[in-house]
């Protein structure tokens, strides 16, 4: 933790020395999870992005400092946060986004990344492809050291002015050994009179291999919602919130033969603006009853981002 605040300080001292006419961004960054059964993950950083641009290339450069705590009846597990990132367009409609994270602690001390490729060859077609490198999200998984590697790729296309159709393929592997693999589908309806309105039908399908320790993998998760989405810009258009909600049905399939239907439902807010020319805010709030990696009946989570521009 000594080590985490003397960095912020640094970071702090660096900002202030640049010169005004950079116009680099200073951001803090917090983020957190909670559910059922009292498993909490915690993060707060805060960094200095720094943009480049050529006659071929325009980029932003950056980086974090932060903490970032697993928290259960088990037991906490806490980490320092060193993570680099890069944003870039590299080619005309591709925009390119890379990041490394360093996770420091007297345990364990992962080297993570992430990183996704879009392209948009036209009006009609929207195409990427990421691939990512993160920790387990619970205490016994970090105890057991646990790492999944994530690949994938996404496809949207908007089959008329109202209708887009989205798809992704992605697979998992846990270093345990357990290979995941996933997809998932929507269809977005969006009334040309009404944009403001977005109706959307959601299905994902998640099958494991085995039935991990410390985190959630049954047989076969799958997963359909009916989504409502609503929009509205507020204060002379500088801010803007969104809203997404709406119920579904999640079948849960056990090694076994046991299985289980239950409703569930999913609920999120965004909210983006700026407070003056300078200081803006980007924040996200969300509920759920199904989380990635426990078994937990009830699932909030959000983040919240600063930024200051000059």
């Amino acid at each position: 933790m000594k080590r985490t605040l003397t960095t912020l300080m640094l970071v702090i001292l660096a900002v202030q020395a640049a010169p005004a006419q950079i116009h680099a961004d200073l951001i803090g960054e917090i983020e957190f999870s909670n559910d059922t059964d009292d498993a909490d993950i915690y993060g707060f950083y805060v960094g200095y992005r720094y943009p480049f641009e050529t006659s071929r290339l325009r980029s932003k450069i950056g980086f974090q400092v932060g903490q970032l705590s697993f928290e259960d009846p088990i037991g906490t597990k806490r980490f320092e946060v060193l993570e680099l990132n890069h944003q870039s367009e590299p080619a005309k409609r591709t925009n390119l986004d890379l990041n490394v994270r360093w996770l420091n602690s007297n345990e364990w001390s992962p080297l993570l990344y992430s990183g996704n490729c879009a392209y948009r060859p036209n009006g009609k077609w929207y195409i990427e492809i990421f691939g990512e490198r993160g920790v387990v999200d619970s205490v016994t998984s970090v105890q057991l050291e646990y790492l999944i590697d994530t690949y994938g790729f996404s496809l949207d296309y908007a089959a008329t002015n109202e209708f887009t159709l989205s798809g992704s393929l992605f697979n998992q592997g846990v270093s345990d050994g357990n290979d995941r693999t996933g997809k998932s589908a929507r269809v977005v309806y969006t009334p040309s009179e009404h944009d403001w309105l977005n109706l959307q039908i959601k299905a994902r399908i998640i099958d494991n291999e085995f039935a991990g320790i410390g985190y959630f993998s049954p047989d076969t998760l799958t997963e359909y919602f009916f989504l409502i989405g609503l929009a509205r810009p507020f204060a002379g258009n500088d801010w803007v919130v969104r809203g997404l909600a709406g119920p579904g049905i999640q079948k849960i399939d056990e090694y076994g033969g046991g299985s289980e239907n239950k409703p569930t439902i999913l609920m999120e807010v965004k909210l983006k603006g700026w407070f003056t020319q300078e200081f803006g805010l980007d924040g996200l709030l969300g509920y759920g009853t199904a989380k990635k990696s426990s078994g937990s009946d009830r699932y909030l989570y959000g983040h919240i981002n600063f930024v200051h521009t000059w």
